[in-house]
Parts: structure tokens; sequence; C-alpha cells
């Protein structure tokens, strides 16, 4: 049974009660099975729990004062039930009478507590929602606080570590400038002594223009070794550089 379903069965069950007391008591339970459902449980789990009701209602009548003798015996007929008080005697009937006067004062002031019951367990709710709000209120000026007066220590913390961190890029981009610019010295180096050495084979020192050939091509070759040395170390640094900016991107997602 869903808590629509129970709400208008248990109304229809209740129609004996005054429309304002009727209502409180639909509530009262409605918002029980909102709790119960809020802490985890299937909206038909949380009315099941509730238990019969048919016995619900009779309680709830009983407590008000206003359960009928067919609501309180629905498997004897009005009949029989009007044939046994003919044959009652007159002094019983004034003792039932008497009975019943007392049983409907209890019957009232139980209804006047349940129905003040509710009202305190509705108040209180009411305030525990205020005071729930009033904490929350308090508790974001308090950060508001604490930020403001924290303010310059964490303000200089902040440019530290910006600084930091534009420190070790200039120190790794710059040593990976200087690797660049030591490869292409060299490249240039080697090719300008290949080509002078080459110019000395036409002088008169033929051992002159061999070693600086030689010393060219030497510094060609390792310039060519570098080459790729030097892609590998600014891929690594691309890489570092993206490792040390991350944490700063995932807090700006944030």
């Amino acid at each position: 049974m869903t808590r629509n379903e129970f709400r208008n069965a248990l109304s229809a069950r209740l129609l004996t009660l005054p429309m304002s007391e009727s209502t409180k008591t639909l509530d009262f339970y409605d918002e029980m099975i909102c709790d119960r459902i809020e802490d985890g449980m299937t909206e038909e789990a949380a009315v099941a729990a509730l238990g019969d009701i048919d016995k619900l209602a009779r309680e709830i009548l009983s407590q008000y004062g206003s359960l009928s003798a067919e609501a309180a015996n629905p498997g004897v007929p009005a009949a029989s039930a009007k044939t046994d008080g003919n044959n009652t005697s007159n002094k019983n009937f004034t003792g039932e009478s008497e009975s019943d006067y007392a049983k409907s004062h209890a019957g009232n002031d139980a209804a006047n507590n349940t129905s003040s019951n509710i009202d305190n367990q509705t108040r209180v709710q009411s305030q525990s929602h205020r005071d729930s709000d009033r904490i929350k209120s308090e508790n974001r000026l308090l950060k508001i606080l604490i930020i403001f007066i924290t303010f310059p220590i964490w303000i200089t913390a902040l440019a530290i570590i910006i600084s930091l961190v534009f420190a070790l890029f200039g120190i790794i981009w710059s040593l990976v400038v200087s690797l660049i610019a030591i490869v292409a010295s060299l490249l240039i180096s080697g090719v300008a002594s290949i080509g002078y050495g080459v110019g000395l084979f036409f002088s008169p020192s033929p051992l002159r223009a061999l070693f600086t050939l030689g010393c060219g091509l030497s510094i060609f070759g390792i310039s060519l070794i570098l080459i790729p040395l030097t892609g590998k170390c600014v891929r690594g640094a691309a890489w570092l550089s993206r490792k040390i900016v991350s944490p700063f991107g995932k807090f700006r997602k944030k």
C-alpha cells in the first residue's frame, strides 16, 4: 500500500471524527511515513510498519471516544445489539447510561490529550527545523569570519606557492632552452668545421685540413646524437609542467 492509498483508506475510517482532528491525525501519520522513507525504508515498508489499518483506526477512534458499537464489534449485527438492549432492565440501563457517560468523558479527555500530543509534536518539529536553520546560518557566518581573519595568512601562502611554481617552471624550461642552444651550436659548428676542412685541402697544409675535417665530423655526429635526447627532454619538461599545473586545474573545477 502506498502512502496516498493509506491516507485515503484511513480517512475513510475516521469519518466520525471532526474534520480538524481527522486532518491532524492524517498529517501526523503521513509525516511519520515520510520520516521512515527518509531513513531508508521503501514507501510500502513504511506503511506496513504502522500495522493493520483497521486496528489502527479503531485505536484512534477509541482514543477520541468516537468508536461506534459497530466499529468496536464488527461481527455483531445491529439488530442483535438492539434486541439485547431491549431485554435489559431499567436498572441496568441506568447503570449502563452512567457508564457510557463516564466513558464519554474519559474518551473526550483522551481525545484532548491526543490532540495536545500531536500539537506538541508539531511544535517540537517546527522548533527543530528552526534550530537547524539557525545553526546552519551561524556556521556560514563563522566560516566567513574565519576566512576574513586568516586572509593575510592564506594569501601569503598562496603567493609563495605561485612564486615557487613559476620558479620551477623557469628552471625546467631554462635547462631545456640551454640544451637546445648547445645542440644547435654544436650542429652549426660541425657543419662550419667540415666546410672549413674541405677548403683547407686546397692549401699547402693537408694534415691541417684532415684534422679540421675530422673535428667537424665529430662535432656534427655528437650534435646528431643529442637531437633525439633534446626531443625527449622537451617532452619530459612538457609532461612535468602538466603535472605541476594539474592540481590547480582540479581546484578550479571544484
